[in-house]
């Protein structure tokens, strides 16, 4: 009687040394952030949501739905991103079988980018992304409800557009997360480092703030949709 090999199992990926308090983000693009959240239309159909986050400025360039995502997908949401924002340092991620497709491996490092994964288990080293879905999910999900995927697009655009420009952010001392990245400066390696403001004044008139630099550069940050709350 022959006896069969056991299957030999695949390799968990990730770190404790990948973990968000163990790697921080210290300037823009140094560290993103996705993973996945689930949701779906009125007839029942799943939705698949990938966000995509900076963790120095907490900003959300990317929360898209689609009915599936593999690898394909992901790659086709960052190059849409890199294009706009330049590219991150890493992406922290954990260990979800579309994020550890070697083609989306390869393809991060043909930029000099790279995936860091968390240790497997263990979400709250991926800390950004699990407070940002919660957040979502609050604030969002749980209060509307999809005819198609073509509604839930346009939702998540909004949404996005909201967490961006006008929602303030406690962890940036309640600025607003495109407002905070505003404040900071290109250094000559391409990233975005904290420039301190020497003035900070929403005006709800114009639907703009105004930064008064201490390198000397004042401008007028527009921020769409911004209401009186007054």
């Amino acid at each position: 009687m022959s006896i069969s090999k056991p299957a030999s199992k695949k390799r968990a990926k990730g770190s404790g040394e990948n973990a968000c308090h163990v790697r921080c983000a210290e300037h823009k693009n140094q560290v993103w952030t996705w993973d996945f959240i689930f949701d779906r239309t009125e007839d029942g159909v799943p939705l698949k949501w990938l966000s995509v986050s900076d963790e120095y400025t907490r900003e959300c360039p990317a929360f898209e739905p689609r009915r599936t995502f593999d690898h394909r997908d992901v790659v086709d949401v960052l190059s849409s991103l890199m294009i706009v924002h330049g590219k991150p340092g890493f992406i922290r991620s954990d260990n979800g079988p579309t994020f550890i497709a070697h083609a989306l491996q390869g393809w991060l490092k043909t930029f000099d980018s790279e995936v860091a994964y968390i240790e497997p288990g263990a979400p709250w080293q991926n800390v950004y992304a699990k407070s940002f879905h919660a957040q979502a999910r609050r604030e969002f999900l749980d209060t509307e409800m999809w005819v198609d995927l073509a509604d839930a697009r346009e939702g998540g655009y909004r949404y996005k557009q909201f967490y961006n420009d006008i929602r303030p952010h406690g962890a940036l001392n309640y600025k607003i997360p495109a407002a905070f990245a505003a404040t900071l400066v290109v250094a000559a390696d391409g990233t975005g480092r904290f420039l301190k403001e020497v003035a900070w004044l929403l005006d709800f008139d114009s639907h703009a703030c105004y930064l008064d630099r201490e390198d000397g550069l004042s401008l007028w940050y527009p921020i769409r949709g911004l209401i009186n709350p007054l």
